[in-house]
């Protein structure tokens, strides 16, 4: 089970912002991904990325997502948070210090509500940061409020998302939950899949916002395969209705699903895996 957010947490919880970003570790490294939707406080839509990404010594990729009342203002500090992240010596100290300064600066006014999942890949390490100084390591996290479509799935007994699941299989989990948010939480989620992977090894990727479309398109699929089988199982089993034959077409279902999830590419993972080969095979 993952520990319990502190309680700072838990209260902003009940106050959600407009989005959904997810933060999980995967093998060999870390994923972290967040919708595009954004919704004015007039109710106007509009799509920006949400997530930033800056590059330190040795090499220490390091991502962030936010969920905020304010985007401009979480996008500034986003930044800020993720260079100082991806420094050669950061660790939670320097990232509390720019939150407080950030936070501070407003004075009496009352500071904008944001909170950060931070991911280092490196130290393959996932943080949950709020203004002024809650910095929290943590397992697999959601923000924003499609999180209470996600967090069932990431807080049951071996969740959805393990840590020693591969890259891939990551990934395709992932899809899954961006995709529940997506449908639960329309009104404030929405828009493409913006995902960055950061492997231990240093340095980071994108994966294309259409390859997660292609898996989100699947997994609205197997959502429904899971919602026939909810039906068929709790039917009135009083009532011999050729349940046999339902049964039957059912797993005709779950394996012609089964086989499309198993063979559904991601073209950036293999060109990753390619250069990741063609390096170990350069001499010293």
């Amino acid at each position: 089970m993952r520990p319990k957010p502190p309680a700072a947490i838990q209260l902003f919880r009940r106050n959600r912002r407009m989005t959904i970003a997810i933060g999980a570790d995967y093998i060999d490294g870390i994923i972290i991904c967040a919708d595009t939707k954004v919704v004015a406080s007039d109710g106007a839509t509009t799509s920006d990325m949400k997530i930033s990404l800056a590059l330190g010594p040795p090499q220490r990729a390091v991502a962030v997502a936010t969920a905020a009342e304010d985007a401009r203002a979480a996008t500034m500090l986003a930044e800020e948070i993720s260079l100082a992240a991806g420094a050669r010596d950061a660790g939670p100290e320097h990232i509390k210090a720019i939150m407080t300064a950030w936070h501070n600066a407003y004075g009496e006014q009352r500071a904008p509500q944001l909170q950060f999942v931070l991911g280092d890949g490196v130290n393959q390490t996932i943080y949950l940061c709020e203004p002024p100084a809650t910095v929290w390591e943590c397992g697999p996290i959601a923000i924003g409020r499609g999180s209470r479509a996600v967090e069932p799935f990431l807080d049951i007994p071996h969740g959805l998302v393990p840590h020693s699941a591969s890259m891939r299989a990551t990934l395709l989990r992932m899809a899954f939950l961006m995709y529940r948010a997506k449908k639960d939480e329309g009104s404030s989620c929405g828009g493409d899949t913006h995902t960055a992977v950061l492997p231990r090894g240093g340095m980071f990727f994108l994966v294309p916002k259409e390859e997660m479309a292609v898996a989100e398109k699947l997994a609205a699929e197997i959502d429904g395969l899971m919602i026939d089988a909810a039906r068929m199982i709790t039917a009135d089993l009083s009532i011999i209705d050729g349940s046999g034959n339902s049964l039957g077409k059912l797993s005709s279902q779950y394996e012609a699903l089964l086989e499309r999830w198993r063979n559904l590419d991601f073209p950036s993972i293999r060109l990753h895996e390619w250069e990741k080969g063609k390096k170990q095979k350069i001499p010293g």
